[in-house]
């Protein structure tokens, strides 16, 4: 769980705070898979979604780009927004039907890898940018933009030579990721 951003160490110093956050949402995955576990998610305090929030609000602050960075810094933006779905759909189980937050994730999400380019940019990178299409995909189900995220997200995983769900949960399990609740987004994805 967290694991597979471990390629972005020591690629660019832009990524050094992103991933201090990531250590905190798997203290706050771990946190919550617990609450599940011994039946007590009612008994959630106030503090977890707060501590949520204030994750949000640093994943949301801006990113200073400098010419030598700007590729990392549009793939770290990527990140960014992914984990600002995550946090909102699984953390937080906001429900996509209806959320304009999501919406507009959706939509930021994908004029940010638009700026990329998804072949080049993340040819060393294709399972965190599975990862990043998979998050889209839940932000924007059953919307306009899910089927652009499902084709890229499809194109993806083949380049992966990942053949089934079960080959592209084990890829996803190593970024964030909580079992319950991501593996049904995960199934829905292979609805289509």
């Amino acid at each position: 769980m967290g694991q597979g951003f471990a390629d972005l160490l020591h690629t660019s110093i832009v990524f050094d705070e992103f991933i201090r956050r990531i250590c905190e949402l798997r203290f706050l995955i771990v946190s919550l898979r617990l609450a599940q576990l011994n039946g007590k998610l009612y008994l959630m305090p106030s503090q977890f979604k707060e501590k949520c929030l204030a994750v949000e609000g640093e994943l949301s602050g801006p990113i200073a780009i400098t010419t030598t960075t700007i590729n990392h810094c549009q793939i770290l933006q990527c990140c960014h927004i992914s984990c600002l779905i995550f946090i909102r759909t699984v953390l937080l189980g906001e429900s996509h039907v209806m959320s304009k937050t999501l919406t507009t994730f959706g939509a930021s999400l994908r004029a940010a890898l638009e700026e990329t380019d998804l072949t080049y940019s993340w040819s060393k990178l294709s399972k965190l940018l599975l990862w990043v299409l998979f998050m889209g995909s839940t932000a924007t189900s059953g919307g306009p933009l899910y089927s652009w995220y499902m084709d890229h997200f499809m194109r993806t995983a083949a380049s992966l030579q990942l053949q089934n769900q079960d080959q592209c949960r084990d890829c996803l399990r190593k970024f964030l990721w909580l079992e319950t609740m991501s593996q049904t987004q995960l199934q829905c994805c292979f609805k289509i």
